[in-house]
């Protein structure tokens, strides 16, 4: 995880001394702002720092990220120790540990979702997006968009773009109460910025488990044949899959998007029990199992799907979390002889 730090640090847009910037354009709608941004995120290259914070189970952290991006390459490093990087090539998406290990899921997560879903058509479908005016930040000018859930108008992000590049200085997400759980602030950013290979290739040391990724094109007949489905309530729609080893064991991930949030679904095989889930984790009753919540950043579900574990990881909002999870397989274990000796040979192997 991230280093914790000072606590009470939210997300503090830094403006640099100097020149005033200019002042924006006359106001746009909202939409040609959200255009903008998505259009930024796919174009502008960069090389910055960032500053994620996080109000999870273990109360406000705070980390560092360095971020270079080139046509569809991108890198993120944690500047923690002892660290680990994010590498973006196209639509693969790999996460190193820098001490011979892979990174954790829950720090690959924290650098998901830095950039927004190209599928606009999709966001508005399900979101409201308004303009709440202008602000100075790293001597730029800025649009300050927020985006509402069109069904309740929850607050779920809000975003302040570039005015001229469309590049998100500072993305937040909100919890249930609407206080700010996650935020992603450059604290400093050079653009235009053509970076060198070595700005986008992991260091040496980084090393990731091996994965096999699914294109578009083929990740609707893998999600059918692990037996889930391509879409998901909430108007949630599968984007990418991949399988890799982690220990011993075969991970399949599926990812889905409902154009603003990402939720991923990893199955495992193996039996779900109370000791291999944090203290946190709430025990709740799915449609046809009972499984565990956890309500924190970022947000966890998991239940038995007969012979495997699934989990689903995101951002999205509680109540969204446990309605996805009641529509995916559910099922008891199984007690058959050769189900009991093959879980047990995974428990064997688990812990040698």
């Amino acid at each position: 995880m991230i280093p914790a730090l000072i606590a009470g640090v939210l997300s503090l847009a830094l403006v640099l001394p100097g020149a005033p910037a200019p002042s924006p354009p006359s106001p746009p709608d909202a939409q040609a702002v959200l255009n903008l941004a998505v259009a930024g995120a796919r174009s502008v290259d960069y090389e910055g720092t960032q500053q994620v914070m996080v109000r999870g189970e273990h109360g406000i952290e705070v980390g560092t990220l360095k971020v270079a991006r080139g046509g569809d390459q991108m890198m993120i490093e944690s500047q923690a120790s002892p660290g680990w990087v994010v590498v973006q090539d196209g639509n693969q998406r790999s996460s190193m540990g820098l001490n011979g290990g892979s990174a954790s899921v829950s720090e690959a997560e924290l650098s998901a979702n830095i950039e927004p879903s190209a599928d606009v058509a999709q966001l508005l479908q399900k979101y409201a997006v308004a303009l709440e005016g202008t602000v100075q930040m790293l001597q730029r000018s800025a649009w300050v968009l927020r985006i509402e859930r069109s069904s309740d108008l929850r607050l779920i992000e809000r975003w302040t773009v570039d005015a001229v590049t469309g590049l998100i200085l500072q993305r937040q997400s909100f919890d249930d109460q609407g206080q700010i759980e996650r935020s992603i602030t450059f604290t400093s950013v050079q653009e235009p910025f053509t970076p060198p290979p070595s700005a986008l290739s992991p260091p040496i040391k980084a090393s990731a488990p091996a994965q096999e990724f699914y294109p578009q094109a083929q990740v609707t007949g893998f999600a059918h044949s692990a037996g889930l489905p391509a879409t998901l309530p909430g108007g949630y729609r599968l984007r990418a899959g991949a399988r890799f080893t982690a220990g011993r064991t075969q991970v399949d991930q599926l990812v889905y998007s409902d154009g603003l949030e990402v939720v991923s679904l990893f199955q495992q095989p193996g039996a779900l029990s109370r000791s291999s889930v944090p203290a946190s984790a709430r025990k709740v009753g799915l449609a046809h199992e009972s499984g565990y919540l956890w309500e924190t950043f970022p947000r966890r579900a998991a239940w038995q799907a007969g012979p495997n574990t699934d989990t689903l990881l995101g951002a999205s909002p509680s109540d969204e979390f446990q309605t996805i999870a009641n529509a995916l397989p559910q099922a008891p274990i199984g007690h058959s002889l050769m189900s009991r000796l093959r879980h047990l040979v995974d428990w064997v192997e688990d812990r040698l």
